[in-house]
């Protein structure tokens, strides 16, 4: 009897974000010894599936043009090197600029980063990307991008003495991800499908009495919690009008 395959699957967050899109493309580019040092950190932990945070790209159809020359140039070289011919650059609502004032006067016009659906000063900083050694079934694959957070029932929605944080026109457009909720399939080896539930909530950080960030952490973690739970999960709706199974 076969003994049952070993899959390593992980998250790394590689910090590989900059101030304005296209300047970590240039960096990888002319060699970065921070991308090295993270392709030796790959090597040696050796995950079949990865996900990487905090790698900028353009945000929402994103070509993987420099996510190629990383895994190539990078993670491929050396006696250790592994090869991640499967690649996706994760849609994100990072640096999305919101049609309205989040959390400020309603007069005053919305700028990032903070007015972003997703915190980040240009669409795709501080975004995601996932490498693997197997098979990606992109037709198989949900997102929750667009979920508005006031849809999840008893959402933890920040509150401040005088009532609700938010205004009922950030609620009309505030999605609950900060980045992407995927649900990504693999094709493992033995023919099997592991399902990649890929996310990166906001930190619970650089926030006021309200917690809005902590907040949103929780719900954005609940998504997934409610997610694997039918009985839970009926509430939600993908990117494409699906609901959840």
């Amino acid at each position: 009897m076969k003994s049952p395959q070993k899959i390593r699957v992980a998250t790394f967050n590689v910090a590989l974000d900059r101030g304005k899109p296209g300047r970590l493309a240039a960096e990888l580019a002319k060699g970065l010894p921070q991308a090295r040092n993270i392709a030796h950190i790959l090597q040696h932990i050796r995950p079949d599936i990865v996900l990487l945070n905090e790698f900028d790209h353009d945000g929402a159809a994103p070509l993987d043009t420099h996510l190629t020359q990383f895994c190539q140039d990078y993670v491929a070289v050396g006696e250790q090197g592994i090869d991640y011919p499967y690649r996706y650059l994760v849609p994100t609502n990072t640096g999305i600029l919101a049609p309205v004032n989040l959390s400020g006067e309603e007069q005053v016009a919305p700028s990032l980063p903070t007015d972003g659906l997703g915190f980040g000063a240009f669409h795709g900083q501080y975004a995601m990307a996932v490498l693997s050694r197997f098979p990606l079934l992109f037709e198989q694959m949900r997102s929750f991008r667009h979920f508005l957070w006031r849809d999840m029932p008893d959402a933890k929605l920040p509150h401040t003495p005088q009532g609700s944080y938010y205004r009922k026109q950030v609620l009309d457009i505030l999605p609950l991800s900060s980045k992407n909720h995927l649900d990504l399939p693999v094709r493992l080896p033995n023919g099997r499908i592991l399902h990649l539930l890929a996310s990166h909530p906001a930190p619970p950080i650089d926030e006021g009495p309200e917690r809005r960030n902590s907040c949103r952490n929780h719900d954005e973690l609940r998504l997934w919690h409610d997610y694997i739970r039918p009985q839970l999960s009926e509430y939600l709706y993908d990117d494409v009008g699906g609901k959840a199974d």
